[in-house]
C-alpha cells in the first residue's frame, strides 16, 4: 500500500466493486430461472396460469443496468471520502 496515488486508490475501490458485482450478478441470473420455474409451478397449480419462465429482454437489460450502476455509484461517497484526507489516513479507514 506504500507509494499508492490518489488514482491508484480510485482503482483499486472500482476493481474492487467490480470484485463484487460479477460473482452477484452471475449468481442472481443462476438462482432466478430455478425460481422461475418453481413460480410457474405453483401459479399453474393454484391458478391455472401459463406464464413464460424466460424473463424479457427489457427485464434482464433493466437487471443487469441497475445490478452494474448502483455499486458504481455505491462507491463515490467512499472515494471522496478518501480523496479529502491524506493518503495515509485513507488508507488507514
Amino acid at each position: 500500500m506504500v507509494g499508492l496515488t490518489q488514482s491508484g486508490l480510485i482503482i483499486m475501490v472500482l476493481i474492487q466493486s467490480v470484485l463484487f458485482v460479477v460473482p452477484a450478478l452471475t449468481s442472481a441470473f443462476l438462482v432466478s430461472i430455478p425460481a422461475l420455474i418453481a413460480f410457474q409451478k405453483i401459479l399453474k397449480g393454484a391458478l391455472s396460469v401459463e406464464s413464460e419462465i424466460i424473463p424479457s429482454t427489457n427485464a434482464i437489460v433493466q437487471a443487469l443496468f441497475l445490478g452494474t450502476v448502483i455499486p458504481f455509484l455505491s462507491v463515490i461517497i467512499p472515494i471522496k471520502v478518501a480523496l479529502s484526507k491524506s493518503l495515509n489516513d485513507a488508507l488507514d479507514t
